[in-house]
């Protein structure tokens, strides 16, 4: 919410198993930017089925990563040259 109140994109990178819900809840997160004419490219997902190439190739070209689960994706985070927030499991 708050990179989305500073007129930031968010691009998202589920886990595999996590892909086909959070496509879900991006198309009510869009419909919902269509009633207020905001552009949909502020809330993005990496393209399914996602994974660790297509999720690493994003950290590196992301201005800033903030990086929940597990130890190692917030390892691959600090790790990707990026500035980035990592927390582990149970955020």
């Amino acid at each position: 919410v708050n990179a989305l109140k500073t007129g930031n994109a968010i691009i998202l990178a589920p886990s595999p198993k996590g892909a086909v819900p959070l496509a879900r809840l991006i198309d009510y997160i869009h419909a919902e930017f269509d009633k207020c004419n905001i552009d949909k490219k502020l809330v993005q997902m990496v393209p399914i089925p996602p994974s660790k190439a297509k999720t690493s190739q994003l950290m590196a070209g992301a201005d800033m990563l903030v990086v929940t689960g597990s130890q190692s994706n917030v390892r691959a985070a600090y790790s990707s040259g990026t500035p980035a927030i990592g927390v582990g499991a149970g955020n």
